[in-house]
């Protein structure tokens, strides 16, 4: 590297007993801010070495020191505040102390479940039938993860109620206890809580039951709450809750619902919905059983027939243009809307000069807010503002049906590039967004296709200042009122302007991996 460096006379160096480090000197108050991966010092030019550090060889993020190759013990060094020593083995976010990222892991989909956006109208629901029926005994079985296991307003797990025609419900109160009301005659309710509420974070999942022993022999009834981690062994949750007289429940003609209560217009339920089961008797036969986990194959899927003998058929409702009912059958982040987003803080990494080129690449699925022009779903933004202002912006467009929607300012100039369509309810999609300085263009993608008509994408470049402001953070899926709906799978940012091939690549990638 470069020319060799003569100085006239012979040296040597010094034996010393001091370490060696990696970083900084006891000489020296300059640090290094990087990856370290391997290091080696040779006795001699081109000889084995007698120190040879590989940072491969660490397995845990919290190690506190390694075995070199060579056999010395390395110490892995960490200060008690501020930015710190970090070992990294696997891929993951890496922040210092002004670097933040807000995750809500409760968001996070795994496995195949109904999710319920707890807004009216949006549940699972199945026609009255005589096995639903249930006069007597009755045993009533969820395994849920609600978004707030101590709601604003309660929350309805499965409820057969209509006007003057109320059966059961099972639902949870605002201060996390259980509840199952019902009625002998369809209109005049009774309400028994848990004594305790079932301890459980918000977004974890519970197996909850409860029963009603309409005459326990002694001249009562009891309510009988539980909880479970497998739906096989139960645990009872407080005390049995008795009363004095015994009871029966009506047969009315309301249809079964799961989520909500009267038709989908009272008290619905926000979270995952894994399994509903009513079973007539205590332990008796079961009368329905909605499996979510079994039965869900699709996002925007409207029926699937119940395991029980009745082979009942479960509608999945959903309506409105924001938040809706929707199955969830692969790993990814769900953004259901309101104040779940991602954030990450105004790190220099994020900003741009008027000099700089770069990319954001986004992989997501929306579930249809966007394309019916009722709101804007905000991927990814750095702005001084909620939509304007200094810095850039990467967004599904509902004033173009769905289009990939970019946005960069400098302060006086703003420049926006954008496809006319792309976005379908329920598909995947990924909108990229490039620009780039060399060719001076603002580029947008729907799923790595550009559109080259009118005064859509690309665009010319014509801002002169820089994009950055260092206050703002980077957002995805918010720009304050315009919430994404839908799933994101990956969001990535280069400080370069990616080529048609690579984004190409990668789209296939992500589409081979979440397409279907």
């Amino acid at each position: 590297m470069g020319t060799t460096v003569t100085t006239a006379g012979t040296t040597s160096i010094f034996a010393s007993t001091a370490d060696v480090g990696f970083d900084n000197s006891s000489v020296s108050t300059t640090n290094t801010a990087g990856k370290l991966f391997r290091a080696q010092i040779c006795n001699g030019i081109d000889s084995v070495p007698v120190l040879d550090v590989d940072t491969s060889v660490i397995t845990s993020g919290a190690a506190t020191s390694f075995t070199a190759l060579t056999g010395q013990t390395v110490t892995i060094n960490r200060s008690t505040s501020g930015r710190k020593t970090v070992c990294v083995v696997n891929p993951l976010w890496l922040f210092g102390t002004d670097d933040y990222m807000e995750v809500n892991n409760r968001y996070m989909s795994s496995g195949t479940y109904l999710y319920l956006p707890g807004v009216a109208s949006n549940y699972a629901s199945t026609p009255d039938a005589a096995p639903l029926d249930i006069t007597g005994d009755i045993d009533i079985r969820c395994k849920v993860a609600l978004d707030d296991w101590t709601p604003a307003a309660a929350q309805v797990f499965l409820a057969k109620r209509a006007t003057n025609q109320y059966s059961y419900q099972f639902s949870v109160q605002t201060n996390g206890v259980l509840n199952l009301s019902w009625t002998p005659d369809g209109i005049n309710a009774i309400s028994k809580n848990s004594t305790v509420a079932p301890t459980v974070s918000d977004g974890s999942t519970l197996w909850i039951r409860v029963t009603l022993d309409v005459d326990n022999g002694a001249s009562g009834n009891d309510v009988i709450f539980y909880t479970s981690t497998d739906g096989t062994n139960w645990t009872q949750l407080g005390t049995t809750v008795t009363t004095a007289g015994t009871t029966s429940v009506h047969s009315g003609t309301a249809v079964l619902e799961v989520g909500t209560t009267l038709g989908g217009a009272n008290n619905p339920a926000r979270g995952k919905f894994f399994r509903a089961q009513v079973l007539n008797g205590i332990g008796g036969t079961v009368a329905f059983d909605a499996n979510f986990e079994t039965s869900i194959t699709s996002l925007l899927q409207d029926t699937f027939t119940e395991s029980s003998a009745n082979s009942a058929t479960v509608t999945i409702n959903r309506s409105g243009s924001a938040y809706r009912s929707a199955g969830i059958t692969r790993a990814g982040y769900l953004i259901p809307g309101g104040t779940n987003t991602f954030q990450a803080s105004g790190t220099d990494l994020l900003n741009f000069g008027a000099s700089d080129s770069f990319t954001i690449f986004v992989a997501e699925r929306d579930w249809g807010s966007q394309v019916s022009g009722a709101g804007d779903g905000v991927l990814g933004k750095k702005l001084a503002s909620a939509t304007s202002g200094v810095g850039y912006m990467l967004r599904n467009w509902s004033s173009q049906v769905g289009g990939t929607d970019t946005y960069i300012s400098d302060g006086t100039t703003q420049v926006n590039s954008y496809t006319p369509s792309g976005n379908v309810a329920g598909a995947f999609l990924s909108a990229t967004m490039v620009r780039n300085v060399t060719t001076d263009q603002l580029l947008a993608y729907s799923n790595a296709t550009q559109s080259y008509t009118g005064s859509n994408s690309p665009r010319t470049d014509t801002t002169t200042g820089s994009l950055s402001d260092i206050i703002a953070t980077f957002r995805i899926g918010l720009a304050v009122s315009l919430y994404l709906d839908g799933e994101i799978y990956a969001v990535a940012l280069w400080r370069r302007a990616l080529t048609d091939a690579e984004i190409t690549s990668i789209n296939s990638y992500y589409l081979g991996r979440y397409g279907a």
